[in-house]
């Protein structure tokens, strides 16, 4: 996984390298140019487009997991409080619960999605792919061959200048057939796709375009599932990629413009109740 890249520009201005940094429990991107020089550290696609844009299956898929070994230990709390004379409600069972599930299934969604991004990267560096994901990465280079695609670059870190954004793209790839043009491919390991995907893949491409000096022509979702019968990978193709990037771009400034955006005023201000 690439943290840093360096773009050295062929118009006679200054180089500059982008770098991806920790902050706080995400990620900024912080340029700086070759005489030293560096702009203010630049929020990331998706924390911008999670000022307005909720996360529903984050929450469905959190009260899923209301299984058995929480419940254990909440049970643990209750006879404690029985040789005390207290005993907690059901419902105050159900908040504690939810709390810590909250906090540790956030930290696996995280922590899973993560480690298949890096298996991939490590795997088109050379590296070898631990056992866990080895049929994972088998299908995407199936799908990478089956349509005629040769991964470029993985995992870079770019960023738009006017908009003062940052992101890392997952895969851009170049077909192998006829004019070799460029493909955005974004991996995801979730149950469900989401309109906000959409969005995301349409700035990825506005940034790429916009340091490669070169369009992007297609964009696709590549995504992983998993049930009783192993791994299973769907790809959507990203349609309409040019419309993807006006509506990021004007979504974008919006919220940029309004630092304390969120749903509820971005509501109320296009005509809600």
């Amino acid at each position: 996984m690439t943290d840093s890249y360096k773009y050295k520009l062929t118009n006679g201005g200054l180089g500059f390298t982008v770098s991806r940094v920790k902050y706080g429990q995400g990620h900024r991107y912080q340029v700086e140019f070759d005489d030293g020089t560096t702009v203010e550290p630049m929020p990331s696609v998706t924390t911008v487009i999670g000022r307005v844009i909720p996360k529903p299956g984050l929450v469905g898929w959190m009260q899923n997991l209301m299984d058995e070994k929480y419940r254990a230990v909440i049970a643990g709390t209750r006879d404690f409080g029985n040789a005390g004379g207290g005993v907690p409600s059901d419902a105050v069972i159900e908040e504690i619960s939810a709390k810590a599930l909250a906090a540790a299934s956030r930290t696996d969604a995280r922590d899973e999605g993560t480690e298949l991004h890096a298996v991939i990267a490590d795997s088109f560096e050379g590296g070898v792919t631990p056992e866990k994901w080895n049929r994972e990465v088998i299908m995407l280079n199936e799908w990478l061959a089956a349509n005629g695609m040769a991964v470029e670059k993985i995992e870079i870190p770019v960023v738009d200048f006017g908009l003062g954004v940052g992101g890392t793209f997952d895969i851009l790839a170049r077909t192998t057939y006829g004019d070799n043009r460029l493909v955005l491919i974004d991996i995801k390991r979730a149950k469900h796709i989401y309109p906000e995907y959409w969005l995301q893949l349409g700035a990825y491409a506005q940034m790429i375009e916009q340091r490669f000096d070169e369009q992007v022509a297609a964009a696709f979702i590549l995504q992983f599932t998993e049930d009783d019968d192993g791994p299973h990978l769907t790809a959507h193709h990203v349609t309409d990629l040019y419309r993807a990037q006006e509506e990021w771009v004007a979504l974008a400034q919006y919220i940029l413009s309004h630092p304390l955006a969120s749903a509820k005023k971005l509501f109320t201000e296009i005509g809600g109740a």
